[in-house]
């Protein structure tokens, strides 16, 4: 029965263990980039690895929170700051081997607690957000050419939806917050001000430029969220947003001379 029970204890074990094997995965890739990175004296680029490793590898896996439940917030707290300590080493010259050594610490310390801890729910939010961005952006450009048609109701209703179920379903929200609160506060403000620039009846123009300080707030995030392997269609995200953008300020600048043509052929007609 000993025997049983010991071979079941393994059993979990291995397959916890096979399970959380991404996050070891994801960090030791950046580690190494931000030693090759180091090693040819671009400390610059070296630091945002390590920033990539903290923020996607350890923090929004839902390994942080998961070592936090199931075993204590100070060994979480503890890991992070090993991160935090390699961001400083980094500004300095000369450290190669102590660099070294202080990532091989980090790691055996994270290889040490994962197989103790049950298998992380979170995958899922290491993804590339940039595609989420890019859906927020379309979606938004249509809720801008839903008010250019004065369809005021539905444009506003438009941006609560792509707030629900576009920024805070795909779990964008939570990993923001993961990298900061405030960030996190003022990318909710950014949809809440959108709102309420429709409904004080700002021009398509003004909205059109909003629009594009969100954008540009959101793409800064999803780079810092976004593992660097998974940003190669960042690219096309931006070749692809461009016609959206260029349709909507087309048909801006075809609707106001339109609009004067109508008003001067009504005029003429009660001539």
């Amino acid at each position: 029965m000993q025997k049983v029970f010991l071979s079941l204890v393994f059993f979990i074990t291995i397959m916890s263990a096979s399970s959380n094997d991404f996050v070891m995965e994801l960090i030791q890739n950046d580690l190494e980039k931000a030693l090759n990175l180091y090693k040819i004296g671009d400390a610059k680029h070296a630091k945002e690895e390590v920033k990539f490793a903290l923020y996607h590898g350890y923090r929004n896996s839902g390994l942080k929170s998961q070592i936090e439940k199931e075993r204590s917030f100070d060994e979480a707290n503890a890991i992070e700051e090993k991160f935090l300590n390699l961001e400083q080493l980094i500004e300095k010259p000369h450290q190669l081997n102590l660099i070294g050594a202080e990532m091989e610490t980090l790691q055996e310390s994270i290889r040490h607690i994962l197989p103790t801890l049950s298998p992380l729910t979170k995958r899922a939010s290491v993804k590339n957000w940039h595609l989420v961005t890019q859906k927020i952006n379309e979606a938004l450009l249509e809720a801008i050419a839903l008010y250019q048609q004065k369809a005021f109701k539905q444009a506003i209703s438009k941006v609560q939806s792509v707030y629900f179920d576009i920024f805070e379903n795909s779990g964008m929200e939570g990993a923001i917050l993961a990298l900061s609160e405030d960030r996190k506060l003022k990318a909710e403000q950014r949809f809440r001000v959108l709102s309420e620039m429709m409904k004080k009846g700002e021009s398509a123009a003004t909205l059109v430029n909003y629009l594009e300080e969100i954008e540009a707030d959101l793409s800064e995030l999803s780079s810092l969220l976004t593992p660097k392997e998974l940003s190669s269609g960042h690219t096309i995200t931006q070749e692809r947003r461009i016609p959206l953008l260029q349709w909507l300020m087309s048909a801006l600048f075809l609707l106001i001379p339109m609009g004067g043509w109508l008003l001067l052929k009504k005029q003429r007609n009660r001539d």
